[in-house]
């Protein structure tokens, strides 16, 4: 009795290492696969990190001196039309509010000068704007993003009549809360 439960020892060790050596051996593989593959991608971004910084320094510059020639060297200036706009909107379904805070872009001083002046007139068309949305239209992205297309158009309609040209190059709607 005692050779066989040795037997049965030997024979249960025997067949562990068999399974345990196909298992280490795809281990082993796998591991050297992932560390083959970090080192090569690692490799390339090192190489490609230093050869890009120094294009894309000198893309920087040529972009760089492309925009400011189109843009005569001008930087873009924000001008927000405080305070918010605060309208009732038209709505069946009982009385709702909008409230929108707007800043307009322009590039110059003297064209942010000029939308000051005249700021009472763009308060006016764009309370008239707000006030003629639908609620359910202002929920989802594509309403907000009609609504601030819609809100350019009448700025730059309503500059162009009085100073002549639209002077406002972008008009964005930072906040939009209705209730």
């Amino acid at each position: 009795m005692a050779q066989n439960e040795e037997d049965l020892d030997l024979d249960v060790a025997a067949a562990k290492p068999k399974g345990g050596r196909l298992g280490k051996i795809l281990l082993f593989v796998t591991l050297g696969v992932l560390v083959a593959g970090l080192s090569v991608t690692t490799t390339l971004l090192l190489l490609d990190g230093d050869s890009g910084a120094e294009a894309q320094a000198e893309g920087t510059e040529t972009s760089a001196e492309t925009k400011s020639a189109k843009k005569g060297s001008q930087v873009p200036m924000y001008l927000t039309l405080d305070p918010a706009f605060v309208v009732n909107l038209n709505d069946d379904s009982g009385v709702r509010f909008l409230q929108v805070s707007v800043s307009v872009m322009a590039y110059s001083q003297e064209a942010l000068d000029k939308i000051e002046t005249h700021m009472p007139l763009l308060r006016h068309h764009l309370v008239l704007l707000f006030s003629n949305q639908k609620f359910v239209d202002l929920k989802s992205r594509e309403g907000k993003i009609a609504l601030q297309e819609e809100a350019l158009a009448t700025v730059r309609n309503a500059l162009t009549e009085v100073a002549g040209a639209p002077l406002v190059e972008a008009l964005y709607l930072p906040s939009i809360v209705g209730q």
